[in-house]
């Protein structure tokens, strides 16, 4: 079940956010009037813990560096996470399910609980993306040039290369022409996505060129800006599994 629960990396390793507590319960279709009202307690929890995230996480990133639209994390982060707006609109969400509990109406009160509890969700990834953008795209975007590399010497073309161009291009286009929670919600997405699944059938590549080969499979040096320290643990897992010795840094 999709929830809002989720823990933002900090830029210090030692750090982390608060994670709201996950609700019970919210994807039942019949629930009693307690177990509604219980359920309502739970979605203010939700909603607390994403204002008490709100309020909190502009202080762990730095607020000066801007990005190629030439705003700030803290910019973004007041426009489009949980907004005055969307408080007030969640407000009124709260205000009438208690009103619909009040007045009995369990089967509108249950149908606008999963209303909140969508629009609550949502809201809660959109601010995590926010925070996905700011870090892993503009404060610490990740260096390929050691991990392409690494595939050349092993003689292993990148897998979907083109695509993940195509989505990186489309990324900034929609950042730069006002398309930004398309840009973090959809796209960012895809590449992620993307990314990742060309990584594991390179994986594979180079497992198969090596062993098939008999050549070692070469690392490249890590120098601070190359691969993540969990990437070159799954390459230097998937190199012992297959009797390959990686290159010497």
């Amino acid at each position: 079940m999709l929830c809002v629960a989720w823990a933002v990396q900090s830029v210090r390793a030692d750090a982390e956010l608060p994670t709201p507590p996950v609700p019970p319960l919210l994807d039942s279709d019949a629930m009693t009037e307690p177990q509604l009202r219980a359920s309502l307690s739970m979605l203010d929890s939700m909603r607390q813990a994403l204002l008490g995230l709100r309020a909190n996480v502009p202080a762990l990133l730095p607020s000066r560096v801007m990005d190629e639209r030439g705003r700030t994390f803290a910019d973004d982060w007041q426009a489009y996470c949980l907004t005055a707006s969307d408080q007030a609109d969640i407000q009124a969400q709260f205000t009438a399910i208690s009103a619909a509990l009040d007045g009995q109406d369990l089967e509108s009160a249950n149908r606008q609980r999963q209303v909140l509890y969508h629009r609550l969700t949502v809201m809660g990834i959109q601010c995590k993306t926010i925070s996905d953008y700011w870090q892993d795209v503009v404060l610490h975007p990740p260096d390929w040039a050691p991990y392409l590399a690494m595939l050349r010497e092993n003689g292993v073309d990148p897998h979907y290369a083109v695509n993940i161009t195509s989505l990186e291009r489309t990324l900034k286009l929609q950042a730069r022409y006002g398309l930004f929670i398309d840009a973090i919600g959809g796209t960012l997405t895809q590449l992620e996505g993307i990314r990742g699944h060309g990584q594991q059938r390179d994986l594979k590549g180079s497992r198969r060129q090596g062993h098939e080969s008999g050549f070692s499979w070469t690392l490249p040096n890590d120098d601070g800006n190359g691969l993540h320290a969990r990437r070159r643990a799954i390459l230097r897992e998937g190199d012992a599994s297959h009797g390959l010795q990686p290159a010497a840094a």
